[in-house]
């Protein structure tokens, strides 16, 4: 599983697929919380939630 998200998510966050686990958490911590979100809801194509 962790594979399959930092391949899929790690190019989002400007890394290479398959980054190591330490450099893909260390880098989620250098952009936060919101930015992360925004990226990653961004490749989804959604425009809205709705609660």
């Amino acid at each position: 599983m962790g594979l399959a998200i930092r391949r899929h998510c790690a190019p989002r966050l400007d890394l290479p697929r398959h980054a190591s686990a330490e450099d893909y958490l260390a880098r989620r911590a250098e952009l936060g919380t919101a930015e992360v979100t925004r990226r990653l809801l961004a490749t989804t194509g959604t425009a809205r939630y709705r609660l």
